[in-house]
């Protein structure tokens, strides 16, 4: 079973100043595992912001005319 990631925590403590290697140990991670998991979080915001950027890019076209 997959360990449940919290993201939140992840932004907050590199907020703080802490280091990607601090992070995965407090999360008790592989560093290796740490960036899967930053990785896998990119993917899925990609998926929602790629529908977001084209819808945007068509109502700019629609006002520039």
């Amino acid at each position: 079973m997959k360990k449940a990631i919290d993201y939140g925590k992840i932004i907050s403590l590199h907020n703080a100043g802490w280091s990607g290697d601090e992070i995965a140990k407090e999360l008790q991670l592989s560093r290796e595992a740490y960036n899967t998991a930053l990785t896998d979080l990119l993917d899925r915001l990609d998926e929602k912001i790629k529908p977001l950027d084209r819808q945007y890019r068509a109502v700019m076209g629609i006002l520039m005319n």
